[in-house]
Formats: structure tokens, sequence, C-alpha cells
């Protein structure tokens, strides 16, 4: 059965979709002057945007980093799915049951 968590998010626990941020001044300036030269770029899209790009390349071109990161995604993801209740005709509850089998 996927285990329940605490997180008043619906993620996993430890996993937030607010990630503390602080950058120091030669990059924060050049993420503002990016974002500006960029017509107003939202800062949050353009970190997203860089994220999600480093991510991938790196995923993709480094093997041991590769298995590992796919085996803790999908842990991460099974454990966000919800547990499904099967009910009786009459209606009496069975309890949960793990989605994924």
């Amino acid at each position: 059965m996927a285990a329940k968590n605490s997180n008043p998010d619906g993620l996993p626990d430890g996993v937030s979709y607010k990630v503390p941020l602080e950058l120091p001044t030669d990059l924060a300036i050049d993420l503002h002057a990016f974002c500006e030269a960029h017509f107003g770029s939202a800062k949050q899209r353009v970190i997203r945007d860089a994220l999600r790009r480093f991510i991938d390349e790196e995923i993709k071109s480094n093997q041991g980093p590769r298995e590992r990161f796919n085996e803790l995604k999908r842990s991460l993801e099974r454990s966000q799915q919800p547990s499904i209740r099967v009910v009786r005709a009459q209606g009496q509850n069975l309890g949960p049951v793990d989605s994924t089998e």
C-alpha cells in the first residue's frame, strides 16, 4: 500500500513545491537583467525552465545518477497515488487497496 504522508501540499513527505533560494549578488543581478531583457519574464518561470533543462541534461548524460534518479522518481510518484477503497454491493467497506497492484 502507498504510504500516507502528512505533507499539506499532497506531495510525498520531504518534497515541496517551495524551495528556498538564496542567490549570490552577481547571479541575482543576472537573473533580474535577463528577465527584464526578455520582456519582463517572470523570474520563477526562468528558474523553472533552467532547472528543467539542467536536470534533463544531467540525467541524459550520466548513467549512474540517471538510474538512481529514475528509481527515486518512481518511488515518489507511487507514494503520491491515492489508495483505492473497494466497497461491496451492500456498502461494506473492505479497506484500502494499493492502486499499483
